[in-house]
């Protein structure tokens, strides 16, 4: 906890957000992300399973990957 006030703790948190074709697989970024957010997304892609494998070539080891899809009946 970096300040206290009376409703509790105050957290400061740096994020760095990036936005590039992820089927591009860029060697230097293999492995160097903690969190991928696929918002809005998943929906759009044919091949959805490879989508997903190819956001894991990003991740560190033990990454998450969120994503985030309209469900529609």
């Amino acid at each position: 906890c970096t300040l206290f006030t009376g409703y509790g703790c105050v957290i400061t948190v740096t994020v760095t957000v990036m936005l590039y074709n992820i089927y591009d697989k860029d060697p230097a970024l293999k492995g160097q992300y903690d969190t991928v957010l696929l918002l809005d997304v998943i929906e759009h892609i044919d091949d959805d399973a490879d989508f997903l494998k190819t956001a894991l070539f990003y991740l560190k080891e033990g990454g998450k990957v969120f994503f985030f899809a309209w469900l529609l009946s």
